[in-house]
């Protein structure tokens, strides 16, 4: 039973501050940091010339009477992406945040949480960004379509990337297609099994269009992560950790390839988690860029503004975490992905 005189005369004590219960870390994101692959560069797009062709159909095995003819070829390409803004409101009515400016009634400061909620957000929709489904009407600037690109985007066979098409049936373009198991570049999204046996031929079908092991890193869900690992488990070409696991995310290396568990895939806050399960990517770290608008990093805050000194504005104070950036991969081939992987 209550004891009311208890109740009236004893004070409650609450812990001075917030336990968090929600946490986002981007994988990818922090990988690329890991390899100074991000980088802080303004300007109105990012341009890349792509060397994607060899000049071995000219060559003429001759004689000394043989008539030698000419020839040319197209060897480069100018690839180009766009910058995109992503931006989260932080609103605070007057009322609240003066109710929280005394150090004695305060549990935690009201300000600084929202701030650092809102720049949580922005984190979070990256990572939604980085793994939703391919489209290329995201290659266009942001007036036209203001998503960002993610790898999806990148390696999804046939989608239109850094304003370059890429269409199998009449042969365009397939220099910067994603590599393919099946060598049709039409297969991204063929049921694949989760098996060492596939895993090692993703890593032949990446390295047949680059020369650089060191740089790949695998991404999955938990779900693929956990079947890979119980099949290596015990085997002498298996480590039970990697290079990620210094920045708390689960990882494991197999042939010399670190595998790492992205969390957001099979999270039950994302919305796609059903089928965002099943992706798997083989990627080489080094033709991967996270470019980033120096004025406007992931942690920027605009500061709070009192909307009462604007005509007809209410007693509140609004403030914005904004960034602007975008996620391009320079060599496609290099890299392969799968979004049907059990």
């Amino acid at each position: 039973m209550t004891d009311t005189n208890l109740t009236a005369t004893t004070r409650e004590l609450w812990e001075r501050t917030a336990e968090k219960q929600i946490n986002y870390k981007v994988v990818l994101v922090a990988a690329l940091m890991d390899r100074h692959q991000v980088k802080y560069k303004g300007g109105t797009s990012y341009k890349v010339t792509t060397d994607f062709e060899d000049l071995e159909s000219l060559v003429v095995e001759h004689g000394d009477n043989t008539p030698l003819p000419g020839g040319s070829k197209t060897v480069f390409r100018t690839a180009q992406w766009y910058p995109k803004g992503m931006e989260c409101p932080v609103v605070i009515p007057a009322s609240q945040m003066l109710s929280n400016k005394g150090e004695d009634t305060r549990i935690v400061p009201l300000e600084q949480s929202l701030v650092e909620k809102g720049q949580q957000a922005l984190v979070q929709r990256l990572n939604r960004a980085i793994w939703r489904t391919g489209s290329a009407s995201r290659d266009t600037d942001v007036n036209s379509n203001a998503e960002w690109q993610g790898v999806p985007d990148a390696l999804t066979h046939d989608l239109q990337y850094g304003g370059l098409e890429r269409t199998i049936s009449t042969t365009t373009n397939t220099f910067w297609q994603g590599a393919s198991l099946a060598g049709t570049f039409a297969d991204y999204n063929t049921a694949i099994t989760a098996t060492i046996y596939n895993f090692r031929r993703d890593i032949d079908a990446v390295m047949a269009f680059c020369d650089d092991k060191k740089q790949l890193m695998a991404f999955t869900s938990n779900t693929i992560f956990r079947s890979l690992q119980s099949q290596v488990q015990g085997q002498v070409w298996y480590k039970p950790e990697g290079t990620m696991t210094r920045y708390g995310f689960t990882a494991m290396t197999i042939d010399d390839v670190e595998v790492v568990a992205e969390p957001w895939l099979t999270s039950s806050r994302n919305s796609a988690a059903s089928t965002d399960v099943l992706k798997f990517a083989m990627l080489n770290l080094k033709y991967w860029r996270l470019m980033i608008d120096p004025e406007r990093p992931l942690s920027n805050f605009t500061g709070f503004t009192h909307q009462a000194e604007i005509a007809n504005g209410t007693d509140q104070y609004l403030g914005r975490a904004m960034t602007r950036g975008n996620l391009i991969c320079i060599h496609p081939n290099a890299n392969i992905y799968h979004s049907n992987m059990s």
